[in-house]
């Protein structure tokens, strides 16, 4: 019985998991010493979205479940409910999500600092130079020369946080050193304008608050 039971929170309290994404395989219960909950992949961070859910594995994995007529769910088409949590085959070694509250689109930093955006694209907030949905993450080409280290989604818009990436022929000491570096004075917060999708990332919050005064 208690291998079924797959769907449940352990762990209360500040190392709070859950478990039940997915049902272990025979060889990932025996690599776990034959303890089912600890094979089971454990979730490390969740965002909302409009009407949406995200989960984010210790492993890198993202599962998404709820509305997706939008293509927010990333799984590809806009099927309009997905009703369990489905796993997100594009989406390895993802390391934060961020998804819109108040949109329908969503975004992941991956390990290698690129920004993978996916879902309704009507303002261009999904900084791929076009105002098109996408249904599966696509990585944000104007940002692969710098190393994505935060993502935040607004209703209509995304902003970045990012610091230069150092040049492929740098050795593994000056990498470090860089990624290192914290302040303000290394890390910038980039609004890219050559393309309509990233200068939104604050151009739609930007028009409104104008308005507004």
């Amino acid at each position: 019985m208690k291998q079924r039971c797959c769907w449940r929170f352990t762990d209360m309290g500040p190392q709070l998991t859950w478990h039940g994404l997915t049902r272990p395989t025979a060889a990932e219960v025996a690599a776990a010493g034959g303890d089912v909950a600890q094979a089971l992949p454990k979730v490390v961070d969740v965002a909302v979205g409009c009407g949406s859910c995200y989960a984010l594995t210790d492993s890198g994995d993202v599962y998404a479940w709820g509305a997706g007529s939008k293509g927010q769910l990333g799984r590809g088409g806009c099927a309009k409910v997905q009703a369990t949590p489905a796993k997100l085959p594009w989406a390895k070694k993802i390391e934060q999500l961020s998804a819109s509250r108040g949109g329908c689109f969503a975004a992941a930093v991956d390990a290698t600092g690129h920004l993978h955006t996916w879902g309704a694209g009507k303002w261009g907030q999904l900084g791929h130079g076009d105002t098109s949905k996408r249904t599966v993450g696509r990585t944000v080409k104007q940002l692969k020369q710098s190393n994505v280290l935060q993502v935040v989604c607004g209703s209509e818009s995304l902003l970045v946080l990012t610091s230069d990436r150092p040049p492929q022929h740098a050795t593994n000491t000056n990498s470090s050193s860089s990624s290192s570096c914290a302040g303000p004075e290394n890390q910038q917060l980039q609004l890219q304008q050559q393309q309509p999708g990233l200068l939104s990332l604050v151009g739609r919050a930007a028009s409104r608050t104008s308005n507004s005064l």
